[in-house]
């Protein structure tokens, strides 16, 4: 007997239509300066790419490990309390099944999730806090001419601090990545002119 092919909700109205508002408002945003002259970028060589990205993981490790002793002095001793509660349930040899002990787990469960949602939003702050006194992403690989329009500057200035933030608050890893894909690139483009040479 076949099994019933559960089906995906449809999306809610409030939810297509929230899409489409977005979509139109960056379309007014970006018809709206559509005359700015476009930006270019400088011309880095292997190594300037590398250190300057290497620059922007140690601001990255920087955040994660502070918001990590915020996070640990905060929220670790009621952490403690719950992992030890369960702990001391299983210790006695109380079954999965129990009530006492689901809800132990669930406690300790949802307290770590919560966590995590406080996790973000504060390491997004402090990547902001940095990128708005200088440390910046965007900035490093594009070249802005003296006679660039206020305005422009202005929103460039902090559409980079925005997206310096949230880079910086995703953690050294995704950086790390993107600097090992790059030193892959690299080496595959060295090897490919030196068989071309040969």
């Amino acid at each position: 007997m076949e099994k019933p092919k559960i089906e995906d909700p449809p999306p809610s109205r409030s939810s297509t239509w929230l899409r489409w508002i977005l979509i139109v408002a960056a379309l007014v945003a970006g018809g709206s300066v559509a005359l700015w002259p476009p930006l270019t970028f400088k011309n880095l060589g292997g190594s300037d790419f590398a250190s300057r990205f290497s620059t922007v993981m140690f601001f990255s490790l920087l955040i994660e490990r502070t918001v990590e002793i915020l996070m640990t002095i905060w929220r670790s001793e009621k952490a403690s309390q719950l992992e030890d509660r369960v702990r001391r349930q299983v210790t006695a040899g109380v079954p999965a099944n129990d009530p006492a002990m689901a809800t132990a787990q669930e406690a300790l469960i949802s307290f770590k999730a919560e966590t995590m949602q406080w996790t973000i939003p504060v390491g997004f702050a402090l990547g902001l806090l940095v990128a708005a006194l200088g440390v910046r992403v965007l900035n490093q690989f594009v070249d802005m001419p003296l006679n660039t329009p206020q305005e422009q500057r202005w929103w460039f200035n902090m559409g980079d601090i925005v997206f310096t933030g949230a880079l910086l608050a995703g953690g050294a890893d995704p950086i790390h990545k993107l600097l090992d894909l790059y030193r892959k690139f690299v080496e595959a483009s060295a090897s490919k002119a030196a068989g071309t040479k040969s």
